[in-house]
């Protein structure tokens, strides 16, 4: 390793002179060489590369340098030197410079940008310690102050699987030794300044104060529009993309009142005058807005008169800055004021902030939106802020959302070091961001609560009730009470549902899908929240927590029947909570969007939501449940699949009683009375279910089973059956009763007659069963003669042994006991005493 003393200052100084001159040659390859040794240090200004290819990548890869370089402040490609140690040592590398092909590269550039760059190519003999090399070097010139920044068309070719080099619409430039993609707002205003370099300090993005007369501006006080302005720089970000747009020259911020359109659309202003793009020499402000309400001081305070209150004295307030006599166009029709602002506006290269046109008509506001887009140009553009997104693409709107709580917190902070408030712990700042969207307004009206000695938890309580309703009705309550009937009805449906979907709505609210596409919309442009899609074809929505305050307060003024409409709303939903969080919140969603499909008839879709879901939750019970009913209303449903899925929910601990309905009846459909049977018994030791469902199905399944088995096996399965349905008997109403208990007789029927049928019983054992029998309630007298006529031919076939006839013995005590147990007026009908005195003689 070489140490080589240089001054990097005057190495830069000679190279950005380089640059300037557009010097070609030997001249900046000779600045980098000192003590006879390259500088070890790449630059904003120059790149060494020690290989040459063709490969499709390194081409790329030569673009993107040569685009970066070219976006910033030009520089020089330097071929034949390689890296021996990491910015310590560089070393000429043997190179065959045939390979470098300049008219490819330009082509390359052409191909990926849709622009052309001026690189020049020269291969230059250089002498190193006595000895002589050569080193390609490849000049790019800087662009030029007037032209936008070179973007990519299309996307590079991959790096690595998914990872294109670079992709359409990305701009990239030079920071130090680097080359880097445009991401935020300081990376724009590069982009846009002079980029002049100062050899001892490098890129500039700042015009010199006494540059800034370049720009005027009508720019309200700050302290009007925004005292302490934080973050944001994402939303800034795109606003300086935007200048580069040569497609739109009008760009719409939309979202909440009080969630900082206007101070955003003010700090770009600042930082445009600041760094303000070549050619443009105005910044104007024009605002339909007359009064503004502080959330610190919870009131309105008064602006200066609006500037316009219609299309029409837009249009004249565009032609007086035209600084064309505004008397004369007065009586002039709207085209012809068009058609002469668009040969005068591009005299006056300007930006034009156009403030709060929710202030006018819904049809002026798009006229004025129309009139911006007609009239804007290269170097006449359109900030436009409002609460209404009037149903324009993402390409013209940039929504604007309450603060990241990265942000929130940093506006907090500045609240409160501003008016000397206590310190707010995190947790506090978290629960205040989540209670007002991340709103400023907002959260400075809770503040102002909060600077009065107001305990903070008990300030936001207060502020959810009657001390917040000014703040509240200034951010939103004027657009929902302009709102239609309809409308106001759907954006009611979706404050009881939470979190639901289009098909939900559908069913709840009462109207025709047409209609209600109307008033999503309408809804869409002022309050909706789009939630993620769960499946591609079926859109979400929610409402911000400032809305929901505001809707909890109007109930009864958004439907006539909003306690109806709420009380059918519960009734649709039944997975977890939507108001739960994290993955339980998720499982609900799902469920109750699945349920809405299938009573759409729209099967597949509702499979489609639930496996979305299983895709992260697997063994998810409730999701398992829901899968199996989804599949269980197909037309030809996979009774199996149910079954499977079912007993997944089951291990994983569900026991809803729906689980075991579909169970059951998913048993019943595949046949299979072993299945009936386990599920009953699960059932039934559950402590809340319906007990008399649950032993009838018990013995169903037992009967069904009997048909199937051996008659020992067959005859035990209608015993258990019978002592099933006896137990049944204690959860029955009176005429229940007397049905079940015929049911009983029938079945005790089956019984004796496969009993007095069988080979395989004795009549000991016949007796013990009818015993039994009778012990459970079914006392007809033709028990009792069964009974009895077990015994009979017990005495008939000779008790020949010890053991049978103390069997014998234990059996007759046994119905006499029984006969001694009945009323007295039963003992004397003739077949009780007879029974008894046939018995009584043995």
């Amino acid at each position: 390793m070489m140490n080589i003393d240089y001054d990097l200052t005057e190495i830069n100084r000679t190279i950005f002179n380089c640059i300037s001159r557009a010097c070609i040659g030997a001249e900046p390859l000779e600045a980098l060489i000192v003590e006879g040794s390259f500088i070890p240090k790449e630059s904003l200004l120059w790149d060494y590369k020690e290989s040459i290819s063709s490969e499709s990548l390194a081409l790329a890869k030569t673009v993107l340098q040569i685009v970066s370089f070219h976006n910033t402040c030009g520089g020089y490609l330097v071929y034949g030197v390689k890296e021996i140690e990491k910015d310590k040592e560089f070393s000429p590398a043997n190179l065959d410079f045939s390979q470098v092909d300049p008219a490819q590269l330009r082509n390359k550039i052409k191909h990926f940008t849709g622009r052309s760059i001026d690189i020049t190519f020269k291969e230059v003999n250089y002498s190193l310690k006595g000895e002589g090399y050569n080193a390609g070097v490849i000049f790019i010139p800087k662009r030029e102050k007037t032209s936008s920044p070179v973007s990519f068309i299309k996307n590079g070719p991959e790096k690595r699987p998914g990872k294109p080099l670079f992709c359409p619409d990305e701009t990239y430039f030079r920071h130090l030794d680097e080359c880097v993609k445009a991401t935020t707002a300081s990376d724009w205003q590069t982009l846009f300044s002079s980029r002049e370099f100062n050899p001892s300090y490098g890129l500039n993005n700042k015009l010199e104060e006494s540059d800034l007369l370049q720009v005027t501006h009508n720019l309200p006080d700050k302290n009007l529009i925004c005292a302490t302005f934080v973050g944001r720089d994402s939303l800034l970000s795109r606003l300086w993309e935007w200048l580069s747009d040569d497609l739109e020259y009008t760009k719409i911020l939309s979202g909440d009142g009080g969630k900082g359109k206007t101070s955003i659309a003010y700090q770009f202003c600042r930082t445009f005058i600041q760094s303000s793009p070549s050619g443009y020499e105005r910044v104007v402000w024009l605002s339909a807005k007359e009064k503004q309400f502080s959330g610190i001081h919870n009131e309105y305070f008064e602006l200066q008169e609006s500037d316009f209150n219609s299309c029409h004295s837009f249009l004249l307030l565009l032609i007086e800055n035209c600084a064309m006599a505004v008397e004369e166009y007065e009586d002039v029709s709207t085209k012809q004021l068009k058609r002469d602002l668009k040969d005068s506006l591009p005299l006056f290269p300007s930006i034009y902030v156009v403030d709060d046109i929710d202030s006018l008509e819904e049809d002026e506001q798009r006229k004025v939106v129309d009139a911006c887009r007609q009239l804007g140009s290269s170097n006449t553009r359109y900030l436009i802020t409002t609460r209404k997104k009037l149903a324009y693409s993402s390409d013209l709107c940039i929504d604007v959302p309450g603060f990241p709580i990265d942000d929130f917190t940093l506006y907090v902070d500045s609240l409160v070091s501003r008016y000397s408030l206590a310190s707010i712990k995190k947790g506090d700042v978290a629960s205040l961001h989540k209670t007002c969207d991340g709103s400023p307004l907002l959260a400075a009206s809770i503040l102002r609560l909060y600077k009065q000695g107001v305990p903070f938890s008990q300030a936001i309580r207060e502020w959810k009730g009657e001390a917040g309703e000014d703040a509240r009705s200034a951010a939103l309550k004027r657009e929902i009470t302009s709102l239609t009937p309809e409308s106001k009805r759907v954006l009611l449906a979706i404050f009881y549902f939470v979190n639901c979907s289009f098909t939900e709505l559908k069913q709840s609210v009462g109207i025709e899908r047409i209609k209600l596409i109307d008033c999503l919309e309408e809804l869409q442009s002022l309050f909706l929240v789009n939630e993620p899609k769960l499946i591609d074809s079926e859109d979400r929505y929610s409402i911000s927590n400032t809305t929901a305050l505001i809707i909890s307060e109007i109930q009864k003024e958004m439907a006539f029947d909003h306690r109806k409409l709420s009380t059918t709303i519960k009734s649709m939903k039944e997975g977890p909570s939507v108001k739960k969080i994290g993955n339980t919140r998720k499982v609900g969603i799902a469920i109750n969007q699945s349920l809405a499909l299938i009573r759409d008839g729209r099967i597949p879709e509702a499979i489609e939501t639930v496996d979305q879901q299983l895709r992260f939750l697997s063994e998810n019970p409730d999701l398992l449940l829901m899968k199996a009913r989804c599949i269980s209303r197909l037309d030809s449903p996979d009774y199996t699949k149910v079954r499977e899925l079912l007993r997944r929910s089951y291990g994983k601990g569900q026991r809803k009683e729906l689980l075991f309905d579909l169970w059951f009846k998913t048993e019943s459909s595949l046949n299979s009375s072993n299945g009936i049977i386990e599920v009953s018994q699960l059932a039934i030791k559950i402590q809340d279910f319906d007990k008399t469902k649950w032993l009838e199905r018990l013995a169903t399944g037992l009967v069904l089973r009997s048909k199937h088995r051996d008659v020992i096996s067959g005859l035990q399965d209608l015993m258990d059956a019978s002592l099933a349905l006896t137990k049944s008997l204690n959860y029955l109403d009176r005429t229940s009763k007397e049905i079940r208990i015929e049911e009983l007789n029938s079945l005790h029927n089956i019984i004796w007659n496969k009993l007095e049928l069988s080979n395989n019983h004795s009549w000991l054992t016949c007796f013990d069963m009818i015993l039994d029998l009778l012990k459970r309630g079914d006392v007809r007298t033709k028990m009792f003669i069964n009974a009895s006529r077990c015994l009979a031919e017990t005495r008939a076939e000779g008790i020949q042994t010890e053991k049978k006839k103390n069997a014998y013995n234990r059996c007759v005590d046994r119905f006499l006991e029984l006969l001694d147990d009945r009323p007295e007026k039963d003992k004397h009908d003739r077949p009780f005493s007879n029974i008894r005195d046939e018995l009584c003689e043995i």
